[in-house]
């Protein structure tokens, strides 16, 4: 498998885990998909930090009773 193969693979990977971690509500866990200064830029709000980012994922799981993040074809 070539390097370029693998780093796909793993973002790929990264992403996917990133989701379930969101839909299990697993919010301690996600310092193993962001750094501590992760930046998250999203149309409704900005998060600078894992703090905030690990809050705002808390507050919208409270906001809405499911959560079901998909994902398909992770381009790279």
């Amino acid at each position: 498998m070539t390097q370029e193969i693998e780093d796909r693979s793993a973002i790929a990977e990264v992403v996917s885990r990133l989701y379930v971690l969101l839909d299990e509500e697993r919010f301690d866990e996600l310092d193993s998909v962001y750094t501590d200064d992760v930046r998250l830029d999203f149309p409704s709000a900005v998060m600078q930090g894992l703090a905030e980012a690990t809050d705002v994922a808390r507050r919208r799981a409270r906001a809405f009773g499911r959560m079901q993040h998909l994902s398909t074809d992770v381009v790279i």
